[in-house]
């Protein structure tokens, strides 16, 4: 097609506009060329011709969009290209043809750009009249911009023969075109982070309206935030609120174009919901004890550091199905708390996971932390109740958790005795929780209750509680005694005989081995007796425990009134206990009565009665009370009738107590 030649612009381009505005009345006023956005009969953006401007850019003519006439609602709306053009009812009849529209638009003297971004072109050869918009919109999706949207023919301005005389001259005003905004940008926003706002500007048809600018503004009153973004080759201008700063909940985005010479004012509005992000700090205990309550807490804070009340907090303390959790509310402060009651859990450090799940106003958060579980335990001692010096011991102990499982692999210490004789060993515990070591028993006191104190403890770790067991064990220990002669008589007519017992040992009491022997006595006579070379002694010796008490008489002479005179020589005692048992004996070389010789009898607690219901027990035993094994053995004891009178000669005792071995 051929390029129409350039027109004079000024004289020529005025009159031709003259002729437009003698036609309609009142120039470019509101026509039948521009349809508002709120057609709602669908585009066709199918390109059926191609022209081009005075720049040499493509013009399209597109089949473009049917008018629309409500009744309900006048006034009618306009469509664009062919179908507008061709519209029975308020159309223009038919599309000029090819040639005079593309001398109409390519001719620079015919045209004039509009400030609503559209060109109007009238051809004063052929009074076509064309209005197309060079703007490329996106809707066509094609590389084309919107183009025609009329195209007709007018009248002539000429002067009637009987009226006046029409104004020709100037350029006609053309009226500023309705616009709309759309808020393009998102429904939701993060506070703390920026926020990109964008809105679409499109004129009355739809197309997208270019380097206007918007101004956005979110929220409201003091706390509104601002921006200004222009728009660009689609019609969408986007800023950027640097740091969203609103409060939770719905809040309203303002968009407006405050309007020029080519196009009016116009507003939208929508909300964004802003979300918070969150932080959630653990801030509960470090340690625990497994079945005993355990509190936990956190704190929740928003994006400034400030409290975030009412949520709920979720705490999980623990893995597996061995996890245990609770739930807390936080308090005006932000900080929430729950109790895990009781806690069981392996006795390490186990984690803790504390969540808020989010809502619509505040993001979910989360922190770790660990808390170092520690289990109490139970020491018992299980060992033996008696020790004795001398022997070894086998201790041992029993170690169990809170929930009375064994505890292994811990060390146990036992404590035997106090002080400069204490004695002690250590051992591992076992897969049953028991530790067992051996102490060889030296040199433990013996006391009034012959008691020696034990403890087993068990010092703790990062795992396990310390704990212990005191336990008072039994000492075995010995007790003798010997003695050459003791006499208590109140005869008629003689003078009482009180003879305390000698040589006496006294009453050995032991633990240790030890040796108790009194200096002899060379003779002790008394009214009625006549004792020589008395001898006593007591002696203890360990492993085995062995308690042996002797005496020795050379020779004894007993003269009672009415009773003849008792001989006795090579007189010897002994009684010896072990915790195996107790043994006695005694020996006389000679035994006589009245001077005559008498059979000395072997079996213990032998008795020969004498004249006047005297009598003498020979070898006389009798068991040790309150000893585990015991025996007293008197040699020669004479009992006089009426209880006037007791002589014993050559008495041993020995006993053991508490045994352990």
């Amino acid at each position: 097609m051929k390029r129409p030649t350039t027109w004079l612009r000024g004289k020529v381009f005025a009159a031709l506009l003259c002729l437009v505005a003698g036609l309609l009345g009142v120039g470019m006023a509101p026509s039948t060329a521009y349809a508002a956005t709120s057609n709602p009969n669908p585009v066709d953006w199918t390109v059926e011709k191609l022209f081009y401007d005075q720049y040499g850019h493509d013009v399209p003519l597109r089949t473009g969009q049917e008018d629309y006439n409500d009744p309900s609602d006048p006034p009618p709306l306009d469509g664009f290209g062919r179908v507008h053009i061709e519209a029975s009812d308020g159309g223009h009849g038919a599309v000029p043809p090819s040639t005079d529209i593309q001398d109409t638009i390519g001719n620079p003297a015919n045209c004039l750009p509009g400030a609503d971004a559209r060109v109007r072109c009238l051809n004063p050869e052929t009074n076509l009249f064309v209005v197309y918009s060079p703007v490329l919109d996106p809707r066509s999706d094609d590389p084309y911009a919107f183009g025609i949207i009329t195209a007709y023919y007018t009248l002539p301005c000429i002067a009637p023969s009987d009226g006046p005389r029409p104004t020709c001259g100037g350029t006609p005003p053309v009226p500023a075109v309705r616009t709309t905004l759309t808020y393009t940008g998102p429904r939701h926003g993060t506070n703390g982070g920026p926020l990109t706002l964008s809105a679409f500007l499109g004129d009355d048809l739809g197309i997208p309206v270019t380097g206007k600018t918007l101004h956005f503004r979110v929220g409201s009153g003091d706390g509104a935030q601002s921006c200004d973004g222009t728009t660009g080759s689609a019609g969408t201008a986007r800023c950027t609120v640097g740091r969203l700063h609103q409060p939770t909940g719905s809040v309203t985005v303002a968009v407006s174009f405050a309007g020029d010479d080519g196009f009016k004012a116009s507003s939208a509005s929508s909300t964004v919901t802003p979300i918070s992000p969150t932080k959630l700090s653990y801030t509960g205990p470090a340690h625990g004890i497994n079945g005993s309550p355990l509190e936990l807490s956190a704190s929740l804070a928003d994006y400034t550091g400030g409290p975030v009340t009412g949520r709920t907090v979720h705490f999980r303390i623990g893995s597996g199905d061995a996890a245990q959790s609770c739930d807390g509310t936080t308090s005006t402060k932000g900080d929430a708390h729950c109790t895990v009651n009781p806690l069981r859990q392996p006795p390490t450090s186990v984690p803790v996971a504390v969540s808020f799940a989010g809502d619509s106003a505040y993001e979910a958060s989360s922190a770790a932390a660990t808390v170092a579980v520690q289990s109490p335990t139970t020491l018992t001692y299980t060992g033996p109740a008696r020790i004795a010096n001398g022997k070894d011991v086998r201790l041992s102990g029993e170690l169990d958790d809170y929930l009375g499982a064994p505890v292994t692999g811990r060390s146990v210490h036992f404590a035997l005795g106090t002080g400069s004789t204490a004695q002690s060993c250590d051992a591992t515990t076992d897969s049953t929780g028991t530790a067992r070591c051996t102490i060889g028993v030296q040199g433990q006191p013996l006391n009034a209750a012959a008691t020696v104190p034990l403890q087993a403890s068990f010092a703790g770790d990062a795992n396990y509680l310390k704990s212990s067991a005191d336990a008072s064990l039994l000492l075995q220990y010995y007790t003798g005694r010997a003695f050459g002669l003791s006499a208590q008589l109140n005869l008629p007519l003689l003078p009482p005989v009180h003879l305390p017992a000698q040589p006496d040992t006294g009453q050995v009491r032991t633990a240790d081995a030890t040796g108790v022997t009194p200096p002899c006595t060379a003779a002790v006579s008394a009214v009625v007796l006549d004792v020589k070379a008395l001898c006593a002694g007591v002696r203890t010796t360990l492993g085995p425990g062995t308690a042996t008490a002797t005496t020795r008489v050379d020779s004894a002479s007993i003269g009672l009134p009415g009773v003849p005179v008792i001989g006795i020589s090579g007189l010897s005692t002994g009684a010896t206990a072990r915790c195996d048992g107790a043994t006695g004996s005694t020996t006389l070389t000679a035994l006589t009565i009245g001077g005559t010789a008498v059979t000395v009898p072997t079996a213990p607690n032998s008795t020969i009665s004498l004249p006047g219901g005297n009598r003498l027990v020979v070898n006389e035993q009798t068991p040790v009370a309150g000893a585990d094994h015991g025996l007293t053995v008197n040699a020669v004891h004479l009992v006089v009738a009426g209880g006037l009178g007791d002589i014993v000669i050559g008495s041993s005792t020995s006993a053991v107590h508490n045994c352990a071995e």
